[in-house]
């Protein structure tokens, strides 16, 4: 048997031609396209707290990243996410029956505020107890995952860290998915 490296060696890779691969980059509004949505979320560029000149721009940027985040994924259990000046609060509409099994009132769709510290980014959302419908999402929480409430667990910690202040509402409701579907095995991401 012939010396491995005695018989590749007498190969000439002269006649072989050179590659010149190009890179191709997608964009979506701006937004390079290279996602595994469920794992790789757009960032949010705009760095900005709620009583910053930038805040209005961060909030489209923000609105958008759902927007892009909904097309890709249209079975989401969110649509509508909207920026409430009164009580620095993120709304999003939920569907309790796609995700709980369950309707309230006859409806299928809740409006659930987002709360947001004045530090925001650098401190995480948390969902409110405002309004009768935010009372709903957290008793359905409460009850669909045995009576844990909703925590970022350590495991995420480094995917926000990793993001750091590009870190948005998308990253916490992927967050928020991905921890209720640990509790409950019906749920469906895609």
């Amino acid at each position: 048997m012939r010396d491995v490296y005695t018989m590749y060696s007498k190969l000439s890779f002269k006649h072989l031609p050179l590659l010149d691969p190009k890179i191709i980059r997608k964009y979506i509004r701006g937004i390079p396209v290279k996602w595994d949505y469920h794992r790789d979320l757009p960032p949010i560029r705009t760095i900005a707290r709620p009583n910053s000149k930038e805040w209005k721009k961060r909030v489209k940027e923000e609105i958008r990243a759902f927007e892009i985040w909904k097309k890709f994924n249209p079975s989401l259990p969110f649509r509508n996410l909207r920026w409430d000046d009164k009580f620095y609060t993120f709304t999003v509409e939920v569907n309790i029956k796609q995700l709980f099994g369950v309707t309230w009132s006859g409806k299928e769709w809740i409006t659930v505020r987002i709360v947001i510290s004045r530090n925001y980014p650098r401190t995480l959302p948390d969902f409110a107890n405002y309004t009768p419908e935010d009372h709903v999402f957290q008793r359905l929480v409460f009850k669909a995952t045995r009576g844990s409430p909703f925590c970022i667990p350590p495991v995420f910690y480094g995917k926000l860290r990793k993001l750091g202040l590009h870190a948005g509402i998308v990253h916490f409701l992927d967050v928020f998915l991905t921890w209720i579907s640990l509790f409950k095995k019906s749920l469906r991401l895609n």
